[in-house]
């Protein structure tokens, strides 16, 4: 059987090399690994709505290049990653998957479209909330699915 996809799963996918390293470490050569990044829809929405209320900033303007910022870093980093593999000739397959949507529903759109071996993501974000990170929302939603936890 064809092996499936690595998703490397982080709430901020910016530098987080750590992450990449122990994906590629379990991942065969010939696998797809796929960094993904969601941004949520709901969080951005409850932002613009504050930023709608501020007389002074036009807020279509805000919306476009505030959505635009929110999701460039990601991207960035994603191609970052495809430069480097590709100088060491490596012959993994890299993916991004960077949107805007909602975290569980995005996840899973995603794991159906694409059978995943292993997902790889943080239990703990910067403040030391492990309970708060995607870590735990994905590890309890997804069961079937093989999951480090780093």
């Amino acid at each position: 059987q064809k092996p499936g996809a690595v998703l490397v799963a982080t709430e901020h996918l910016y530098d987080d090399h750590r992450l990449v390293n122990y994906a590629l470490k379990f991942a065969k050569s010939d696998q797809s690994l796929i960094m993904v990044h969601i941004e949520d829809e709901d969080t951005f929405d409850y932002y613009m709505d504050a930023i709608a209320k501020i007389p002074g900033i036009d807020t279509e303007t805000a919306r476009e290049t505030l959505s635009e910022q929110l999701l460039a870093g990601p991207h960035h980093y994603a191609e970052s990653v495809k430069e480097v593999l590709e100088a060491d000739g490596s012959t993994f397959r890299l993916e991004e998957h960077i949107e805007f949507g909602h975290l569980i529903t995005s996840y899973r759109a995603l794991m159906e479209a694409h059978p995943t071996d292993l997902l790889v993501t943080n239990t703990k974000d910067d403040t030391q909330l492990a309970m708060h990170s995607i870590g735990y929302s994905l590890a309890v939603e997804f069961r079937e699915t093989p999951v480090l936890l780093l």
